[in-house]
């Protein structure tokens, strides 16, 4: 193997580990709703667990849940003849 092909192999072996470390570090959350419905209107109440999974021991002082989705009205309109 040449120097090249040698040097080619082992960066992009480095660059895989670094990928999967970088990819490995990242916490997987899993929320599950307690009675989950297919849609929520303004303040309904919410409840359930959040799992928090991470490859190595992390500290945290704060959670911030979003729950983000698309909302839309609904207009009747009647007319008096």
């Amino acid at each position: 193997m040449s120097s090249a092909s040698s040097y080619a192999s082992s960066h992009g072996a480095m660059a895989s580990k670094l990928r999967t470390l970088a990819l490995g570090s990242k916490p997987h959350v899993n929320i599950v709703l307690h009675d989950e419905r297919p849609s929520y209107s303004t303040l309904d109440k919410l409840s359930g667990k959040v799992e928090i999974a991470v490859s190595h021991s992390t500290r945290f002082d704060e959670l911030e849940i979003q729950f983000i989705g698309m909302s839309y009205n609904v207009v009747s309109l009647s007319y008096d003849d």
